[in-house]
């Protein structure tokens, strides 16, 4: 079953929460994912102009660490074995601090202006259930 998430209610998805939130509901559902797309805005700015609109405003803890709440929480959805594409203008991903190897990273040229950033996607293994499983 795919589960799908953004907070823009002119998309047709599963749910329509922040992030965050959408995370921590996900994990107080108690809910498994094999594979987990993460795709959020990049940066502040593409934040704001694909957001802005939706009646949400942007709060001081999101500009510092947009995704980690959110990040933390999927990753106690995926077990061991499972993956995340992480896509984004860096390679960190999910990281090793949440039980996650890096599989292989790929470098996608955007299509239109030239200035355009390039899109990295790092694809990541849960191979530990917590950091202190060795």
């Amino acid at each position: 079953m795919v589960t799908s998430n953004d907070i823009n209610t002119e998309f047709q998805t599963t749910y329509n929460m922040e992030a965050n939130d959408f995370g921590e509901e996900m994990e107080r559902k108690g809910r498994m994912f094999d594979l987990v797309l993460f795709d959020p805005p990049y940066s502040l700015r593409q934040l704001k102009d694909c957001y802005d609109g939706v009646g949400k405003d942007l709060d001081l803890w999101q500009t510092q660490n947009m995704w980690g709440r959110c990040k933390n929480a999927l990753a106690q959805c995926v077990p061991v074995g499972g993956y995340v594409i992480h896509l984004g203008w860096h390679s960190h991903g999910f990281g090793k601090s949440r039980g996650f190897e890096k599989v292989e990273m790929m470098v996608c040229e955007q299509a239109g202006k030239d200035e355009r950033y390039n899109v990295l996607v790092t694809v990541e293994q849960k191979t530990q259930a917590s950091i202190f499983d060795y």
